[in-house]
């Protein structure tokens, strides 16, 4: 769904790049760093990547590491985005009944990280 939503409103994809920059630049006032590390996007993933080991959509694993790994995909997709509109995002699944399984499968799938079915045990 995030990626709709940055086709039909491209700056979200800058303000990606620019929350980036607010966490990193040593110019921006503590406070306001501060208030842009508060916002902790890898622990929200971490419960998707618990429900996707639950049903084995994702494979077994450090449950933060995977949480990382989602949330740097979905991050330098937007980046690259920002920069090269022109680079397709990709499409969502199309059944509304399964789109949050369906997005940890594509990304997770995308980067080996869901359990492959020959291996299944």
């Amino acid at each position: 769904m995030l990626f709709l939503h940055v086709e039909e409103n491209p700056s979200i994809a800058k303000m990606f790049v620019f929350m980036g920059h607010v966490v990193r630049a040593e110019e921006v006032p503590e406070k306001l760093r501060r208030l842009a590390v508060s916002v902790d996007t890898i622990a929200f993933c971490q419960n998707w990547v618990r429900e996707g080991q639950k049903d084995k959509s994702i494979r077994e694993g450090d449950v933060l590491s995977l949480s990382n790994m989602y949330w740097c995909a979905i991050h330098g997709i937007m980046e690259q985005y920002a920069l090269r509109p022109e680079i397709l995002l990709p499409k969502p699944c199309v059944d509304d009944r399964h789109a949050a399984k369906c997005q940890r499968i594509s990304l997770f799938h995308g980067n080996r990280f869901i359990k492959e079915k020959n291996n299944a045990g």
